[in-house]
């Protein structure tokens, strides 16, 4: 089974078409209405390029969000497992018929179980394969869990104790991160509203009231302000998005 990486993201033909109509209408839509020039409105379309990386970034952490919460739910059933009598290596093959139910056969975290099962048939070290598992995902909280279970596998401790106390104790992080989701997801929602303000009261006076913004498309000093006003919306977006943006 070939190993998946996430840190980089590839998107499919369908993505990449649909991002790139989405971002064609943005450009040419904020481009109008901003400049009312048809040659600005073309040359604007050079940002697509730029919509598309920025898309993949979110497209990124989008994957690596749900991944961190199906490794929780893996965890935890392997914690159940784990209490219950089973060893890591045999807790294995449960976790994946628990992750099916969960998530499906496509999960990602369901295909690194699956890929965890076919190697320990071949005598690989599970911790090894923990290690591996954490440089390609590159979340914090799988690589702290797959140091804690090397440790444990090599010091050859009580391997159902331990490791059922750090999954605890990452279960109390996940709980927390969902905590502050939660109470942020009201503010989420009310940035994405008043990142179309500024549009919708431009577009709207380009409708009611042409004549009284017509300066601003027509003469020097009124392209001026109105890309200062660009730029001043973009840098709000950017900021906004940032300040929500909180990690645990």
């Amino acid at each position: 089974m070939q190993d998946i990486s996430y840190q980089t993201y590839v998107m499919n033909p369908f993505q990449r078409l649909r991002y790139s109509i989405q971002g064609a209408v943005l450009s040419i839509g904020i481009s109008w209405i901003f400049y009312k020039s048809i040659t600005i409105c073309i040359l604007s379309l050079v940002f697509v390029v730029f919509y598309l990386k920025y898309k993949k970034i979110e497209l990124k952490k989008k994957r690596l969000d749900m991944l961190r919460m199906q490794f929780k739910d893996g965890i935890l059933v392997m914690a159940s497992l784990l209490s219950a009598g089973y060893s890591p290596e045999n807790a294995v093959g449960k976790i994946i018929t628990e992750l099916e139910m969960l998530w499906g056969k496509d999960a990602d975290m369901v295909l690194e179980f699956k890929k965890m099962n076919n190697e320990l048939s071949l005598n690989r070290p599970i911790e090894q394969m923990w290690h591996d598992f954490a440089e390609r995902s590159g979340l914090e909280e799988v690589e702290n869990f797959a140091e804690v279970f090397s440790v444990v596998k090599r010091s050859g401790g009580n391997v159902s104790i331990i490791i059922q106390w750090a999954v605890q104790r990452l279960n109390q992080r996940f709980q927390v991160e969902e905590q502050i989701q939660t109470m942020l997801a009201s503010r989420k929602y009310e940035q994405k509203i008043m990142n179309f303000i500024p549009i919708f009261i431009l577009f709207y006076i380009n409708i009611s009231s042409a004549e009284m913004i017509s300066a601003m498309y027509t003469t020097i000093s009124g392209r001026i302000v109105m890309t200062i006003c660009l730029v001043i919306y973009i840098f709000a977006y950017i900021l906004a998005k940032k300040i929500i943006e909180i990690e645990v």
